[in-house]
């Protein structure tokens, strides 16, 4: 009844001392934002709760209320913990945060640290109006007992007392209320409660492995779900201290671009753990073996995004440069899977400003923007990249990253998968083998590096990000597709006029290129599409073509990159195979296959192959000719002669 609990606070014994860190202690614990963010933090108030003499019906109620509470508060909590762990205050959280133990608190969380503020703000408020309220009450009861003869003959009444007892509450036993008011903190600590507290610590200790599972679990899946950007589903995640070994089951890694399906689906993985690290709530992975792997497999329930960045309007094009959508039919398939790449290269590349959490350069020139890439922005601000976390997390597990320091956070040495099976390339089989791969590679010295191979042979790709790691030095990307249908490449190609160019045969798809990081993920990566046993047709005329080789290029953000290809190579290939008449049938046939698409590259298209049936040179006339159509004007040596630079 709430008569009982309010008169059993008002008559019973309990101290200003005991009310406040009641109050106090209950406010933090209703303020942590969830065992996921701070289960070390959690554990800490209600050991302290136990140990010390607080009276715990008041401890839980204002628990009770101070959670409803922060939860209408957490926007003004995580504005507290900015101010608190990106201002002044920053050193004194930063060895907290990275220490052994107290990396569990989880103070890195801005919303948890500001909690404790706000924690001790209200507890304190609470506390003192509590016990302001029960002074004044007393102080009225106890100049009643000493100056009123008629309140002392009713007090000792037994029916009063007998009534007092069934709807107030208890009272104070032989204590005076004068005897109350001079006690002010009276024992502060609580045996029973150090008792229960050791106790507790040593099941802990000796049950460590089934205690840590369900926090270890909750803690994997979180570092998994931030760095796939998608639902990560993982059954358990079971600590063998012992014999320092981690294994989890049930992994399925929904993919970020097709969320019924998983990117990555294992039944079991198993690791060698460092346990020193894991009282920093560090989580090294020394080899990492996964067993029945999968990509591409139908999800029970499909996944939802988490982390996604927003999208990103691609920059503006011109006659000189055309996108993925100028040339491929499934371009968007292809964007999705290189947005889903480039998120993954920021998050990893992180914020690295030292300016403040809102430091941005004054003068354009100095914006980290990346030269030479046409519509890229400045790097993100913390604070703007903390407004977009806030609106794909929400505010409870949006982190301060930047603090920590040491190593990564989750960190796998060596990574070891092999067997992969494909939903999209039935009867292959991969490998997949990595290093150095962390939340944070900055804080690794070693790069991170990233292969995928079919033992086929037919596939293998390549990622060395060494310019995130510590040695920032250049990153690499290698691709190698072989033999592709030619007849299915060419029909998800976009084409006008009739039938592909060319049919039959192979293509192969070889392509090295460099990484950069300065404005975002971008990329510059020189392809070369081998043509083997295929046939030719231009003008209504076919010849086989035993290889040929187009060379092109794909560069600039990773998100939106543009296609830059080389016409006059592309002539010198067909001369160098010989085939100097499909020179010569070049102009009506790429009339009828490009169409509309020549618009104001037309003239030049013409003149250059004009040219060609003047007798100049097959290959300079060819390349003339295609320039025209991609260039879109004069060529790049006419421009510079214009501007008086050639």
């Amino acid at each position: 009844m709430i008569t009982r609990t309010v008169g059993k606070f008002l008559r019973g014994k309990a101290t200003p001392f005991q009310i406040v860190s009641a109050c106090v202690l209950g406010s933090l614990v209703g303020f942590v934002p969830g065992l996921a963010q701070a289960p070390g933090l959690l554990l800490l108030w209600l050991a302290i709760l136990l140990v010390l003499n607080a009276n715990l019906v008041i401890a839980a109620m204002v628990t009770a209320y101070s959670k409803l509470l922060s939860l209408a508060l957490l926007p003004v909590s995580f504005m507290a913990g900015r101010a608190l762990l990106d201002g002044p205050t920053q050193p004194l959280f930063r060895p907290l945060i990275n220490g052994p133990v107290t990396a569990w608190f989880g103070l890195e969380y801005y919303a948890t640290t500001g909690g404790v503020l706000l924690g001790l703000l209200n507890g304190l408020a609470a506390g003192i109006a509590l016990v302001v309220l029960l002074n004044t009450f007393r102080k009225r009861m106890a100049s009643l007992e000493e100056g009123s003869e008629a309140f002392k003959k009713l007090a000792s009444n037994p029916l009063v007392k007998l009534l007092a007892k069934v709807f107030v509450g208890g009272g104070h036993g032989k204590k005076t209320y004068a005897d109350l008011l001079s006690t002010k903190i009276g024992n502060p600590i609580r045996v029973v409660g150090v008792v229960l507290v050791v106790l507790a610590g040593v099941l802990i200790y000796v049950s460590a492995q089934f205690l840590a599972e369900p926090v270890l679990t909750a803690q994997l899946r979180a570092q998994l779900e931030r760095a796939n950007g998608a639902t990560v589903d993982l059954d358990a995640a079971q600590l063998d201290l012992g014999n320092n070994a981690l294994t989890l089951t049930g992994l399925a890694m929904a993919d970020p671009a097709k969320l019924e399906t998983n990117l990555l689906s294992a039944r079991e993985i198993t690791a060698d753990v460092s346990g020193g690290e894991l009282l920093r709530k560090r989580v090294v992975l020394d080899r990492v073996v996964a067993s029945e792997a999968a990509t591409g497999s139908e999800r029970a329930v499909p996944g939802r995004v988490i982390g996604d960045a927003p999208s990103k309007t691609p920059p503006p094009t011109t006659a000189e440069t055309k996108t993925l959508e100028d040339y491929l039919a499934d371009a968007e398939r292809y964007r999705e899977r290189l947005d889903q790449l480039s998120r993954w290269l920021e998050e990893m590349s992180g914020d690295e400003s030292d300016d403040g959490p809102d430091s941005r350069p004054a003068d354009p020139s100095e914006s980290d923007a990346e030269p030479g890439v046409p519509g890229a922005e400045p790097r993100e601000t913390l604070g703007e990249r903390l407004r977009r976390r806030v609106e794909e997390l929400g505010y409870a597990r949006v982190s301060a990253d930047h603090l920590i320091e040491g190593s990564p956070t989750l960190l796998i040495r060596e990574l070891e998968i092999n067997g992969v099976t494909s939903a999209d390339l039935p009867g292959e089989v991969f490998d997949i083998a990595g290093a150095s791969l962390s939340t944070e590679p900055g804080l690794v010295e070693s790069s991170p590096t990233i292969s995928v191979t079919s033992r086929s042979g037919l596939l293998a790709a390549g990622l060395d990000l060494a310019g995130l790691s510590a040695s920032r030095g250049p990153s690499t990307a290698s691709l190698s597709r072989l033999s592709l249908d030619t007849d299915r490449v060419m029909s998800g190609l976009k084409l006008t006029g009739g039938a592909a160019p060319v049919r039959g045969g192979t293509v192969d798809l070889l392509a090295d290129g460099e990484l950069s990081f300065g404005a975002g993920p971008s990329f510059d990566m020189p392809f070369r599409a081998v043509l083997k046993n295929t046939t030719v047709t231009l003008g209504g005329r076919e010849e086989a073509v035993e290889r040929l080789e187009i060379p092109f290029r794909l560069y600039g953000p990773l998100s939106a990159p543009k296609i830059e290809a080389d016409p006059e190579a592309f002539a010198n290939a067909l001369a160098a195979a010989g085939k100097d008449r499909l020179a010569r049938e070049a102009k009506d046939r790429l009339n009828d296959v490009l169409g509309d698409a020549l618009g104001e590259s037309a003239p030049d298209l013409g003149e250059g192959l004009d040219g060609l049936l003047d007798g100049e040179d097959p290959a300079k006339s060819v390349g003339d000719a295609i320039g025209g159509l991609f260039g879109g004007g004069k060529g790049k040596d006419d421009e510079k002669d214009d501007d008086g630079d050639g």
